[in-house]
C-alpha cells in the first residue's frame, strides 16, 4: 500500500469510527456457513472500529438457520436477527437489512463463505469521497454456466443503462446509508444489486472498484443461479427497466457524490 493509500485507509477508518459500519447478512438455509461468516465479519470491523452491528436476516430457511442467528443475537446484542416467516427472496432479505440498519455505512456480503471478510480493509484505501465501494472478483469460483451467465447480464445492463462497472453481483459492496436507504429499491429477487448500482449512479454516485478473492461452496447448497431464483430476476428486470430507463444513462460522476457535494481531491 503506498503512502496515500495508507492515508486514505485512516481516513476511511476514522469516518467509519465515527458514523459506524452495518453489516447485512442475507441467509437461507445456510445453518454451516452463519456462524463463520457473523465471526468473520465481526473480526474484520473490530480492527478498524467498535461502533459496528451485524443484521442477520434469515429469509424463511428451512434449517437451523433462524436458530443460530438468535443464538448469536443473544450471545452479543450488537447481531440483530431478523426473520421473514416465508422465503420472499435475496432482495427482499436485503431490503429488510437495509432499512433495520442503523449506522452511517452499510455493507453486504453473502453467507456462503466464498468471501475473505478479513479483506473488508482493501475497501478503505478507495473509501474517501466515494458514495459506494465495490469489489470485483479477480478469479471468480463458480461453475462455468453462472460465470457466463454473469458476463451476458454485465453487457446488458451496460448496453440498456450505461452501468460500467466489473463485476454487478459481488457481495462485497460498501455504501454510504443515506445513498442505499435514498434508493427507493423495490427488488425482491438478485436484480437488486444491479437496481442500486443503476440508481446509484443515475444520481451520479461516486462508484470505486476493487479486486478481491472468491473461494468456491464448500458447505451449503448454490441458489442463486437456479431457474426458479434467474426466472424471478428476470420478471423483474422487464418490470422494473423502463422507468429505471426514463430516469436516464447511469453516469458516475468523477470527483463528485450522490449528494451533489463536490470530493474532488478529497
Amino acid at each position: 500500500m503506498t503512502t496515500a493509500e495508507s492515508a486514505a485507509a485512516r481516513e476511511a477508518a476514522a469516518e467509519i469510527d465515527r458514523l459506524g459500519v452495518s453489516a447485512v447478512l442475507p441467509a437461507y438455509n445456510e445453518e454451516a456457513n452463519l456462524a463463520k461468516v457473523v465471526a468473520a465479519v465481526r473480526s474484520a470491523f473490530e480492527r478498524i472500529t467498535a461502533n459496528w452491528e451485524i443484521l442477520a436476516v434469515n429469509d424463511g430457511s428451512r434449517d437451523r438457520t433462524g436458530a443460530i442467528a438468535d443464538e448469536l443475537s443473544r450471545g452479543d446484542a450488537r447481531v440483530r436477527a431478523l426473520h421473514h416467516p416465508v422465503n420472499r427472496g435475496y432482495g427482499a432479505a436485503l431490503r429488510t437489512g437495509f432499512a433495520a440498519a442503523s449506522k452511517g455505512f452499510i455493507f453486504y456480503t453473502d453467507t456462503d463463505c466464498q468471501f475473505d471478510l478479513g479483506e473488508f480493509d482493501r475497501l478503505l484505501p478507495l473509501l474517501p469521497g466515494a458514495d459506494v465501494v465495490t469489489g470485483f472478483r479477480a478469479n471468480r469460483r463458480d461453475p462455468i454456466n453462472r460465470r457466463l451467465s454473469a458476463s451476458l447480464y454485465k453487457k446488458m445492463l451496460s448496453a440498456l443503462f450505461g452501468l460500467r462497472v466489473r463485476d454487478v453481483d459481488c457481495a462485497f459492496k460498501l455504501y454510504r446509508s443515506r445513498l442505499l436507504k435514498d434508493l427507493d429499491l423495490s427488488s425482491d429477487s438478485i436484480f437488486i444489486s444491479g437496481e442500486a448500482l443503476i440508481k446509484s449512479a443515475q444520481r451520479g454516485a461516486v462508484i470505486r472498484e476493487v479486486a478481491v478473492t472468491h473461494y468456491p461452496r464448500r458447505e451449503g447448497t448454490q441458489t442463486g443461479n437456479s431457474p426458479a431464483t434467474l426466472l424471478r430476476a428476470l420478471r423483474e428486470f422487464v418490470k422494473m427497466s423502463p422507468g429505471m430507463r426514463r430516469r436516464g444513462t447511469a453516469r458516475v460522476r468523477a470527483g463528485h457524490g450522490a449528494d451533489g457535494t463536490d470530493r474532488t481531491g478529497s
